[in-house]
Parts: structure tokens; C-alpha cells; sequence
């Protein structure tokens, strides 16, 4: 049986550098404040993040909230919540407040679902042109994105990234659900997921999944990770994923 500390390491290892990846194709800048590392775009574009740091000392935790609040590091922190289990009250009593959360979830697996598409006239495809990317992003400005879209350059920067493959569900035209995957080392993160509303509760959600993951364990990946969404967690259930750990994304007050 292996440990979880190797499996979270997986975890949060794939989701990190996930994140810094795409800072550092698209030239964010990037940096270290005591255990915490973080990305940081001036334009406050996705992806500004703190990620991690672990269980640091209060004097610490305070001189990271006073950057923030003086908007020298961002205003959101995506950190594992046993990692300190007094970081949240703490952080709370300095305006920084937990609003969402992850779990994240491992699979080990070496055969292909296969699964049948769910709907008729629909197609599992990579997407590798520019075109589709906007058609794919489209579709996660609408689903995942609440307050601010996510601009192109960013994405176009990774497209051809042999570490990162977008994927879509189409009608052969236009894009109804999508799926941003991540190689790292041994690992395959899955990212992004979503699928437009109005084609919800056909099973392309679990569709695009378990074709993508059908597709790098064709290339000899077996390992993979997600981290999901309270929405996504049964499907991911049924699919077979552990849970490891969980992530709470803490958000500055007041902050946009």
C-alpha cells in the first residue's frame, strides 16, 4: 500500500506546477516568500496564485498577509488544509477567508474504459489549432470562469507545449465540453473541465475523461490526478479516483 505523503506529493506536485508552467510560458512573475511559492500577474489575469507553504510560523503568515493586502503578492492561496489545521481561523481573524475548496483525487490505472460516446454526432478530438482553441475557451469562460475571463495568449502560449494537450467533445463544429491535461514526471493532471449548460446530464463530463485518459495510457501513462470540485466529485468517484488530500483556495476580502 503506498503512503499517502508519496501520493500527495503527486497531487499537489502535478497541480503546482501546473500552475507555474503557465506562468512561466507566459512570463508572470514568479517567486518565493518563506515556504510559499507564488505567481504573479500584474494585469491580475489568471493564473495569480500563492501556492502551498506548509505549516509556517504566525510571524510569517502575517508578513505574507500584509504583502497581500498591499497587493505585492496575490490575493488568492491555494494550500492543502491539513497542512496546517489552524491556518483557516487564523487567516480569518486577518481577512483572509476560506471560499472554496478541492479534493484531491489519485488514480492508478492501466486498461482503457473505452466507453461508448454517450450521445450521437459528437466526437472526441485534440484540439490543436488556434480556432479551436477559442471555441474551447469559449466554453470555460462560460462554465468555470465566474468573475473574469481567461484571455487567449495565455493558452496560446502552452498549445503546442508536448507537457500540456487540450481536448474537446464537438458536434464536429462547435466545442461542448472541454479538458486541459498536464504531464509531470510520473503523473497525468486533469484540468478544466467543463461542459456547456445546456448539453449537461448527458455524461460528456465523464466522457471526455475517461477518453483522455484512455488516451495517455495508451502512450503509457498510468498514474493520474484531478482535483475536484464538490460537483464533480461522484463522477470522479465512479470512475475509480482515491481521495488524498484537500486544497482550500483562501481569498483576501475585498479584493477583485
Amino acid at each position: 500500500m503506498k503512503s499517502l505523503h508519496i501520493i500527495d506529493e503527486k497531487n499537489s506536485g502535478n497541480l503546482y506546477s501546473f500552475y507555474r508552467e503557465i506562468g512561466f510560458k507566459s512570463g508572470f512573475q514568479q517567486g518565493e516568500h518563506s515556504s510559499a511559492r507564488y505567481i504573479m500577474d500584474n494585469a491580475k489575469s489568471w493564473p495569480s496564485y500563492i501556492l502551498g507553504g506548509g505549516k509556517m510560523v504566525r510571524s510569517s503568515l502575517l508578513e505574507i498577509f500584509e504583502l497581500m493586502k498591499a497587493g505585492k503578492l496575490p490575493h488568492l492561496w491555494i494550500r492543502p488544509v491539513n497542512d496546517d489545521p489552524d491556518f483557516e481561523e487564523f487567516a480569518g481573524e486577518h481577512g483572509i477567508r476560506k471560499i472554496n475548496f478541492w479534493r484531491g483525487m489519485n488514480l492508478e490505472r492501466d486498461k482503457a474504459f473505452n466507453l461508448l460516446a454517450p450521445v450521437d454526432n459528437i466526437v472526441f478530438e485534440e484540439v490543436k489549432t488556434p480556432e479551436d482553441l477559442k471555441d474551447w475557451l469559449k466554453v470555460v469562460n462560460a462554465e468555470i470562469m465566474t468573475h473574469r475571463e481567461l484571455g487567449i495568449n495565455t493558452f496560446m502560449n502552452i498549445l503546442h507545449d508536448p507537457a500540456f494537450r487540450f481536448f474537446r467533445i464537438s458536434n464536429g463544429k462547435k466545442t461542448l465540453s472541454t479538458l486541459l491535461a498536464h504531464q509531470r514526471k510520473t503523473e497525468t493532471g486533469i484540468y478544466m473541465v467543463s461542459t456547456q449548460l445546456n448539453e449537461r446530464g448527458k455524461g460528456l463530463g465523464r466522457w471526455i475523461t475517461t477518453s483522455a485518459i484512455d488516451y495517455f495510457i495508451a502512450r503509457n501513462c498510468r498514474n493520474f490526478v484531478l482535483h475536484a470540485t464538490p460537483l464533480g466529485y461522484p463522477v470522479y468517484l465512479k470512475l475509480g479516483f482515491v481521495e488524498c488530500c484537500e486544497y482550500g483556495i483562501f481569498w483576501l476580502l475585498g479584493k477583485k
